[in-house]
């Protein structure tokens, strides 16, 4: 996978755009429970932006931050989440007194996952089935 940064001038912030997504740990989830989590999130949703919109919604309040996982090869805690480019969910990562966005498709999960992971899992599934 290629990432590229982005440095936003004038703040501690750097944006990671990735070109594709990445394996996932959904198949530890079954494939009947990532499909009622997407429908229970896109249930009201016209159009992929308003599945987008109501995943991010249930990520944010259904997982628990922060949490502990890995970024490009080190150690962050993530602390938050944000939308991305496209039709993408963003981690926000602190790593010493940087913040730094990731794709949630780039981040290594460390054991235990943090509660509600099974979300992030459903917007990974609903992400990779878009193609």
């Amino acid at each position: 996978m290629i990432c590229w940064e982005i440095h936003v001038p004038n703040a501690n912030v750097a944006v990671y755009l990735e070109d594709t997504v990445k394996a996932t740990e959904t198949s530890k989830i079954s494939q009947k429970k990532l499909a009622a989590l997407i429908d229970e999130a896109t249930l009201d949703a016209h159009d992929e932006g308003e599945q987008l919109m109501g995943l991010m919604t249930a990520v944010v309040d259904e997982v628990d931050v922060p949490f502990e996982a890995k970024a490009v090869g080190e150690a962050v805690t993530v602390v938050g989440f944000d939308d991305g480019p496209g039709l993408t969910i963003q981690a926000i990562c602190k790593r010493n007194k940087r913040k730094d966005k990731v794709g949630l498709s780039s981040l290594e999960w460390l054991t235990p996952k943090p509660k509600g992971f099974e979300w992030i899992a459903a917007y990974l599934e609903w992400q990779r089935q878009l193609g």
